[in-house]
This record gives C-alpha cells, structure tokens and sequence, in this order.
C-alpha cells in the first residue's frame, strides 16, 4: 500500500525555482559521468517524510560497493550509525533527471532502489555514509557512477558544480568559478562557496531537499556534501 507524499505537504516533481538549470542544458555536458552518481532520496520518519540528494561515492577497493554520501541532519537525529543504522524504508531515486534541457510536464520513469544502511556519521562535518541495500548497478537501463573525492583539505581548483535534486524535483546543476574558502560561521570543517548565474533566468541555487548533494571540483572529485546555504 501506499500514500500520496503530497498528503504530507512534501514539495515534488516541479517545485524547485524556475532559475534552476536542468542537468542536461549546456552545463551539465562535461558532467555526464558524475551526474550518475546522484540520488533523490525520500526518508521517513515515525513523524513525516522529507527530501534529500545524495551520491554514490567509490572506495579504495574500487569494487562497487553501494555506498551513498549524503548530509547527516537529512538523518534528523533518528537515524544514527551507532544507536538505529537500520533504515529500510529510505527510498533512492536514480536517472531522475529529463531527458533535456527544458522542463517537462511528465515526471521522468521511475527508478529506485529500497532501503539502506548507516555505516558512520557525525554531526561536527554533518557527513553521514549509508550502504545501499539494493544495489543500483541492478537496475534495468541505468548505469550507476562511483564518484572519486579528496580529503586532502584542497579545492582542487576554482571551478566545479553542484548536482543536486531540490525540493524533491528532477536533477539539476549549479555552477561556481571561485574558489571555495573555509567557513567561518560554522567550525572549519566546511567549504564556503556561491553559485553564479549561467544564462538569462539561468542560476541554480541550493533548497531544502539539495541537502547532501556532492560539490565536485574542476578535477571531477568531491570535495563536500551540502549542509545549507553556502556550507559544504
């Protein structure tokens, strides 16, 4: 059985800002490997359910284990990898993206898989590691990406993206051409960046539900995950 989540007055498909740019316009095209990498994700909780993005990230095996980046107060203080790692009902959305460049009036087809895994997480770096129970590579016409990331503390350049699934809606990209800096209005443990407009009415910015969602820099690697505005 299932409900409508717009019972619940969850923001969907078609509610992200109009100045969002759809991962496939023109500056998506250098980023169609990693873009694979990205997830919509719908979490519950015994009070209601929300939105999250996160991405599927390699591991120094290189042997395609399912493990997902994400934000850890998508987690919301329930889910926890020492006290509740269980989460069977986290539902992660794959290709949800339209084919190109403009809005459509028809979701994209469906492609999901079920449940997960906390494997660590920690509120200082707000960072939380899920292993997917259902693993994407299984699914029919959707060839997952394992997104490469630096810890080293270096921006690895002045240039990068943000791909990200906003209010619950279909995949986008935002664009920044400086170079990140530490925040100082959290605990140094974050990147602080802005996106820049790339087009008439074209200037993707973060909103609830890009939480978690990967800063990739110009050398194709995550560098972060999305806190809120500005903190990475």
């Amino acid at each position: 059985g299932y409900r409508n989540i717009s019972k619940y007055g969850l923001k969907d498909f078609g509610d992200s800002g109009n100045c969002q740019v759809n991962i496939n316009c023109s500056e998506g095209q250098n980023w169609q490997d990693e873009k694979r990498a990205v997830a919509r994700i719908l979490l519950t909780f015994p009070d209601g359910v929300g939105w999250c993005s996160g991405a599927l990230i390699n591991n120094t095996s290189e042997n395609f284990s399912p493990y997902l980046l994400t934000a850890n107060h998508c987690l919301r203080n329930y889910y926890d990898a020492v006290s509740n790692a269980s989460a069977p009902n986290l539902i992660f959305y794959w290709d949800y993206e339209f084919s190109g460049c403009d809005n459509q009036s028809t979701q994209p087809t469906i492609k999901q898989t079920i449940g997960a895994t906390i494997v660590a997480n920690n509120s200082i770096s707000d960072f939380a590691l899920l292993q997917l129970t259902q693993n994407p590579r299984n699914l029919t016409n959707f060839n997952p990406y394992y997104l490469g990331w630096d810890r080293s503390g270096s921006t690895g350049g002045s240039c990068g993206v943000g791909i990200h699934h906003p209010r619950g809606d279909v995949k986008k990209i935002a664009t920044y051409n400086t170079s990140p800096i530490n925040s100082t209005c959290m605990n140094n443990n974050y990147w602080m960046t802005g996106f820049i407009e790339t087009g008439v009415n074209r200037h993707s910015v973060m909103e609830p539900g890009s939480s978690g969602s990967p800063l990739i820099n110009s050398q194709k690697k995550v560098i972060g995950q999305l806190l809120g505005p500005g903190n990475l």
